[in-house]
């Protein structure tokens, strides 16, 4: 969700979207560079900062709404809600946008959020990454179209690691707790069976409205 909104920004003050909206008229494909990216993203990152805030408050707000004893998984469904209400609010080509954004953040999340979250604890997962990036490689590529930049994801996991960081390593400890395990334990059953973990977190099954929203043909 946070991705979406940092993608609505980058459309909006790199005016990307008329571009893309046309872009099948034109063999050039047009997508700002990494640095160029991260300009407009710091050019408008007090708007930004208040729309994560927005969508954080909105998550937390809902998070009670669901009974769990483990706060991670109270947040993940807040945030599967307000996930289908922010898609929801767009028609179009902009539904589309804001779905890719909301795809993009939650690769940031689970790919590279918990890559760098294990090998801060010593464990390198990825095996577990490769397959999670196969698994989602044809979603990738759709929604790829929309990403303003080529290493969109990485730009997107930058600017919100200091929301998402702590929930990641909440996640991890709360499934310690559950477990009677370590999170460093977590971490090497990623890899053992990356098979059994990835249909839990599969994006179709966490976000089902984005999901649609982004993969449907209008």
């Amino acid at each position: 969700m946070i991705g979406a909104v940092i993608a609505a920004y980058a459309y909006q003050a790199g005016h990307l979207d008329e571009y893309i909206e046309n872009k099948q008229s034109t063999s050039v494909e047009y997508k700002l560079s990494d640095t160029d990216m991260q300009a407009v993203l710091d050019e408008n990152k007090n708007q930004i900062n208040n729309a994560k805030e927005q969508v954080i408050g909105d998550i937390l707000e809902r998070k009670d709404n669901y009974n769990s004893s483990m706060e991670s998984i109270k947040i993940t469904n807040a945030a599967r809600s307000v996930a289908a209400d922010m898609v929801n609010k767009y028609s179009g080509q902009e539904k589309k946008q804001h779905a890719a954004g909301i795809y993009a953040g939650y690769m940031a999340r689970n790919a590279i959020g918990n890559h760098e979250y294990c090998q801060k604890l010593g464990v390198d997962i990825t095996p577990f990454i490769n397959a999670l990036r196969t698994h989602n490689e044809s979603l990738t590529q759709t929604a790829e179209q929309y990403y303003p930049s080529d290493n969109w994801e990485n730009l997107v996991y930058k600017n919100i690691k200091p929301q998402i960081y702590p929930l990641i390593k909440q996640e991890f400890e709360d499934s310690s707790k559950a477990g009677n395990i370590t999170p460093q334990d977590i971490c090497r059953r990623l890899n053992a069976d990356p098979a059994k973990v990835i249909p839990f977190i599969d994006f179709k099954t966490i976000m089902p409205e984005v999901h649609s929203a982004l993969t449907k043909t209008e």
